[in-house]
């Protein structure tokens, strides 16, 4: 993030103007990877989640944690990566996921990351942030709808297993995105 000064702002000998911090943040609001027509079209479920979360995670060896805005009628209105990890991990606090829901105005919102193992199957600290960020949603009011994890040609979905409703807080409603 960079500061941006106002072209007003000014520092003079008989007048000091304030001077505000104003922060750059970058929400993707359309389509950057081809195909991705999840993201253009109302979601039906994980696994067009997921196949919008692999046009949008570039092959690397790294977790990539990315969040999707969606509107009152549960379609993909933007997305924003808010993390990029380690080979196996990424550090994902819940201001940075709920930063570009509030600003967006998402009504709700599904995050999705992948495994570069290829093995979608969901790890405890995978629990654990998901219960965090649904713990947040009491405070936001922008529901957590899913949390999908990708690896090779398949998907693990909290909502589809029934994980997201046994993880506390409630996170809002519970419809299918």
């Amino acid at each position: 993030m960079e500061d941006v000064m106002d072209s007003e702002d000014s520092l003079t000998s008989d007048r000091i103007c304030h001077r505000e911090t104003h922060w750059k943040v970058t929400i993707h609001v359309e389509c950057v990877a081809e195909p991705c027509p999840p993201l253009l079209q109302r979601t039906r479920g994980a696994s067009d989640l997921a196949e919008a979360a692999r046009a949008l995670i570039p092959a690397d060896e790294r977790e990539h944690f990315i969040v999707f805005l969606l509107d009152g009628r549960n379609r993909i209105k933007g997305y924003a990566e808010v993390s990029i990890g380690t080979l196996n991990a990424a550090i994902v606090h819940p201001r940075d996921v709920f930063r570009p829901a509030i600003v967006f105005g998402a009504a709700s919102i599904v995050i999705a990351h992948n495994h570069p193992s290829g093995e979608p199957q969901p790890s405890a600290e995978d629990f654990a942030v998901t219960r965090r960020l649904r713990e947040v949603v009491e405070l936001v009011g922008v529901p957590v709808l899913d949390h999908v994890v990708v690896g090779d040609g398949r998907h693990f979905s909290f909502l589809e297993s029934g994980a997201l409703t046994s993880i506390s807080g409630t996170g809002g409603s519970h419809a299918t995105p």
